[in-house]
């Protein structure tokens, strides 16, 4: 049994994981040490006995990473998983930390080998994230994927925070042009305000999966430039995407549930 477009994901990151008060200094408990974040893999399962071949899924904890002549497994309570390709969405830094907390020198050796791979685009989509927030909209149309949706988040002051889209080759100002009510403050963009009240969580970000319907298209993915100087959780609501953006990074995640 393997798993194809596999990435590591945190399995709770939408339940108890965040149950801390809105008082407290960070609501994240650590992502090594506390026993409250468990890791999984996510991706399309082959050969599998219980699913369909391609199935989406997202495994029970992660209990053990490891290779084994040349190929590299995860290890759950009662499966092992041989690991194939990453997904194009593969986040690193989650990674990393399941690495740490999982004490695997084998996933952390491949996590490292694909940063390498994956950091000159996310450095180009941190140079075109900046160069959109200093309304310079020319000759960078072509290095973002279509329907696609930018947020350059600078933090708590909801009027800092920039936000495109790219559709057909342009990009625009989302902001400025939609006519429908769309809010966007230091927790999170969505179709309202009386939804971002429920988002209180401090340290995390939420996108609302019905605001990524525009412009008759659906937005497929989302580049997150964190431009302030804390790690921060993004999450888009109606999808299985999840990413860790360190500061003065970008991220790319996909709005869907499935990856083809």
């Amino acid at each position: 049994m393997y798993i194809d477009k596999w990435r590591v994901a945190i399995r709770n990151l939408k339940n108890s994981l965040f149950s801390y008060p809105n008082t407290a200094q960070s609501c994240f408990p650590d992502p090594i040490t506390d026993d409250s974040v468990v890791y999984c893999i996510q991706g399309l399962v082959y050969e599998s006995g219980k699913f369909p071949a391609g199935k989406f899924i997202h495994t029970s904890a992660i209990r053990e990473v490891y290779t084994e002549d040349g190929k590299l497994f995860a290890k759950t309570k009662n499966s092992v998983y041989e690991l194939r390709t990453p997904s194009e969405y593969f986040d690193c830094d989650i990674a990393a930390n399941a690495a740490a907390k999982l004490e695997s020198p084998d996933l952390a050796a491949f996590t490292e080998s694909h940063r390498e791979v994956t950091k000159p685009l996310l450095d180009n989509f941190l140079t075109i994230s900046q160069k959109l927030c200093d309304d310079d909209l020319s000759h960078i149309g072509d290095e973002l994927p279509e329907n696609t949706l930018v947020i350059c988040y600078y933090g708590t002051d909801p009027f800092g925070n920039k936000v495109f889209y790219k559709n057909e080759g342009h990009i625009v100002p989302v902001l400025a042009d939609l006519h429908t009510g769309i809010a966007i403050d230091s927790v999170g963009l969505a179709e309202s305000l009386e939804k971002l009240d429920t988002w209180e969580t401090l340290g995390r970000y939420y996108v609302d999966s019905e605001v990524m319907e525009f412009y008759d298209c659906d937005t497929e993915n989302l580049v997150f430039c964190n431009l302030t100087d804390a790690p921060i959780y993004v999450t888009i609501y109606g999808s299985s995407a999840a990413m860790l953006c360190p500061p003065k990074t970008a991220k790319l995640a996909s709005r869907k549930v499935k990856e083809k």
